[in-house]
Order: C-alpha cells, then structure tokens, then sequence
C-alpha cells in the first residue's frame, strides 16, 4: 500500500479532483494501476482496487493545495 500513496503523492497537483484538471486526475490513476500491475493484481481485482483507492485518495487529499 506504500508503493500505492507514494505513486499517488507523486502525481497530484493544485485542483486535482476538479472537472477542469481530469488529465492530473488521468495521471494519478494511472500511477495507482501501474503499481498495482507490478504487484500482479488480476485484471478482474486492477479495476475494482483502482476504483477504491481513487475514491479513497479523492476524499483524503481532495484538498492537496491546502495540505500542501
């Protein structure tokens, strides 16, 4: 799960969950699907875990610019 928060920290930008800033948003997904791709997640488990982890990183760094 590290390797997840790192590659997600790594990625974010001002306004990431913003409609305006999908292509951060694009970038922060895809950094959580490599790592979980390293991690040999299944295809059926990569789309559900991308999916929590995204909905869990909106709610607990949607406000990164502030925190950061």
């Amino acid at each position: 799960m590290h390797k997840v928060v790192k590659a997600l920290k790594k990625q974010l930008a001002v306004d990431w969950t913003s409609p305006h800033r999908r292509d951060v948003y694009a970038k922060v997904k895809l950094a959580v699907k490599q790592v979980l791709m390293k991690e040999k997640i299944t295809a059926q488990q990569l789309q559900f875990l991308t999916n929590k982890l995204m909905e869990q990183a909106e709610q607990q760094y949607k406000d990164w610019s502030v925190n950061a």
